[in-house]
């Protein structure tokens, strides 16, 4: 299985967050920095990988075995579940929620370069799903997207290892992997099976072709750009 690049990073933003060698020895030598409920604490990659494989993840298929210097905040875990009115962002490059995630729009972007992780050990549930260039989504329970999923962008990949259930499905060619059932009414794209070794006779698409979507959606080019505008424009008009 292919090992993603989960730690892209822009020069600039490298160079103006460089750490010293004591804070970054300091994370490597506190592996079992305690996780304090409802914060989001900031651990070594170690750390990280360690508690991912505890809660039936597998890291090593995502993550190489080299150590390296990192940002203090690079790698952080959230014990707790998240509820959050409106458009959900998190700070930190990659990050394990032990729990669930209950929001409007949770939107994976990072704020300052590609790749990175999200990790959620319960179910998502939310109206709209973005995910982001180079990112890797790992949910361990069930993926309800009400609305919209957005998934189709370069170098992403989305797992849900439970059920995954949207009205629109945005995958073209970046498709997402599921473990139970599979529900999209509308869309571009398709989904796989976890496991699957047969894509041409395996792969799930939605209910309805790209043609009757398009006109579903209200939009001509259906970019991934265009849809996250297309949220946008729906959020404002949301009575949160």
């Amino acid at each position: 299985m292919k090992i993603w690049n989960l730690f892209k990073r822009e020069k600039k933003v490298e160079k103006q967050q460089q750490i010293t060698l004591k804070e970054n020895n300091y994370l490597l030598e506190n592996i079992n920095k305690k996780i304090t409920p409802n914060t989001f604490t900031s651990v070594s990659r170690r750390q990280f990988i360690q508690t991912l494989s505890k809660h039936n993840f597998e890291p090593e298929q995502w993550f190489g075995s080299a150590e390296y210097a990192h940002n203090p905040d690079e790698f952080q875990i959230f014990a707790g579940d998240i509820e959050k009115e409106g458009e959900l962002r998190f700070g930190a490059m990659n990050l394990l929620v032990i729990g669930s995630i209950s929001t409007t729009w949770l939107n994976t972007i990072n704020e300052t370069s590609e790749g990175g992780s999200l990790f959620v050990t319960n179910a998502v549930e939310c109206d709209f799903f973005s995910n982001y260039y180079g990112k890797l989504t790992v949910i361990g329970g069930n993926l309800h997207a009400k609305k919209i999923i957005n998934n189709e962008f370069y170098d992403a990949a989305l797992v849900v290892k439970k059920n995954l259930k949207t009205e629109y499905f945005h995958g073209v060619d970046i498709w997402a992997e599921v473990g139970g059932s599979i529900t999209m009414s509308y869309g571009n794209g398709y989904c796989l099976p976890i496991g699957y070794d047969n894509p041409s006779r395996q792969h799930i698409k939605p209910q309805y072709d790209e043609v009757v979507s398009k006109a579903f959606l209200g939009i001509n080019d259906d970019t991934q750009e265009n849809i996250n505008a297309l949220i946008l424009s729906k959020l404002a008009n949301y009575k949160l």
